[in-house]
C-alpha cells in the first residue's frame, strides 16, 4: 500500500497539461507562462531551449522546471510538467500538386501522384523543387519536397509521381552556329507529348529576343535554354570607351576590343592613339574599366 500511495503520489506532483504548439525555433519563458503563471517572473525572452522535431515531444518535468526558477531567483512550488510539438497534419494531394505545379512555371504538365509519404508535417511552405524529381521518364520516380517550418529548419516529405508533358516545343530548321543571334525564322514549332525533360525547353518565342547559340544547334534539335546565352557587352573589333581611375584621376578615352566579353570578365583592347595593348574589365554595353596594375597601357610605352 505504502508503494503505491509514493508512486500516486509522484504521478500526482509531476502531471502535465496538453501540449502548447510551437511556432520557432526556441522555446522561452513566456511560452510556459499558460501552464505554470510563476514564470511570469522571468525575463519573457529567457530560452529554455530548441523546440523539437516535428512529431516529437519537448517535456520539460516539473523538477526541471523548478531548478530554471531557482535559478533565476524566483522561489516557488511547481507540481506540473509541460510539454510542447509543432501541430502538424498529412499533406493533402491538392496541396502536394499545387506545390509541384509552382515548380514547373505553369506549364501544361500532367502529374499522378502514385503514393505519398505517411508522415504529418508541420504547418509551413511546401516546396518540391525540380531537383528533387529523382528520373525523368515515362516510369514513375519519386520527387522529393520539403516543408519550411521555421526561418532555419526543413521538414522533409515526398510522393512518387508520373509525370507527362504536352506542349509546343521550337525546333532548329537549320544549323544554328555558334555566336550567332536566335531569330524566329531559324525555327519551327513542333508538339511534344511524352515525359517532362531534364532540361528547360524554349516555350516563348519573346523570351529569345537578344539571346546567342552558346554552342553549334543541329538542324532538328529541340531548343533549350542551356543552349543560349546573352550577347557579349563588348565585341571583338567594336569601339568601346575605356575609363581608368587612379586615386582622383579620371580619364576617358576611346579603344578597340581585342576581345569580346560579358560584364565581369577581363578581356584584351588596343589604345586607339597609341596602339598599345592593355586588359580591361567589362562594366556595360561597349565599355570597360582599365585593370589598375595595367595603366600604363593606356597612357602607352609604345605599340606591342
Amino acid at each position: 500500500m505504502a508503494a503505491i500511495w509514493v508512486s500516486f503520489t509522484l504521478a500526482a506532483a509531476d502531471r502535465r497539461s496538453p501540449c502548447f504548439p510551437v511556432s520557432g525555433d526556441w522555446i522561452y519563458a513566456r511560452d510556459v507562462v499558460p501552464a505554470v503563471p510563476e514564470f511570469s517572473q522571468l525575463p519573457p525572452d529567457f530560452s529554455l531551449g530548441y523546440t523539437p522535431t516535428p512529431g516529437v515531444e519537448r517535456v520539460f518535468l516539473a523538477g526541471e522546471l523548478q531548478r530554471i526558477a531557482k535559478q533565476q531567483h524566483v522561489e516557488t512550488a511547481i507540481r506540473q510538467s509541460v510539454c510542447f510539438a509543432w501541430p502538424t497534419v498529412l499533406l493533402e494531394k491538392e496541396r502536394i500538386l499545387a506545390a509541384m505545379r509552382a515548380s514547373l512555371g505553369g506549364r501544361q504538365i500532367q502529374i499522378e501522384i502514385l503514393d505519398q509519404s505517411r508522415a504529418s508535417a508541420p504547418a509551413g511552405d511546401l516546396i518540391f523543387p525540380l531537383q528533387g524529381l529523382s528520373a525523368f521518364s515515362d516510369k514513375p520516380a519519386v520527387w522529393n519536397g520539403y516543408v519550411s517550418f521555421s526561418p532555419t529548419r526543413r521538414f522533409s516529405t515526398w510522393a512518387l509521381v508520373r509525370v507527362r508533358v504536352s506542349e509546343q516545343h521550337w525546333v532548329a530548321v537549320k544549323e544554328i552556329h555558334a555566336g550567332d543571334a536566335i531569330i524566329a525564322a531559324s525555327l519551327k514549332s513542333e508538339p511534344y507529348d511524352g515525359p517532362l525533360l531534364r532540361d528547360t525547353p524554349v516555350l516563348d518565342l519573346t523570351a529569345l529576343a537578344g539571346l546567342r547559340a552558346a554552342r553549334n544547334i543541329p538542324a532538328g534539335a529541340t531548343l533549350f535554354s542551356s543552349m543560349l546565352v546573352p550577347p557579349k557587352e563588348v565585341q571583338k573589333g567594336e569601339a568601346v570607351k575605356v575609363i581608368a581611375e587612379a586615386g582622383v584621376a579620371h580619364i576617358e578615352t576611346e579603344g578597340l576590343a581585342m576581345q569580346s566579353g560579358s560584364k565581369g570578365e577581363i578581356i584584351l583592347v588596343k589604345n586607339a592613339r597609341s596602339g598599345s595593348l592593355f586588359k580591361a574589365r567589362v562594366t556595360g554595353k561597349a565599355e570597360v574599366l582599365v585593370v589598375p596594375s595595367l595603366l600604363s597601357g593606356l597612357v602607352g610605352e609604345g605599340k606591342k
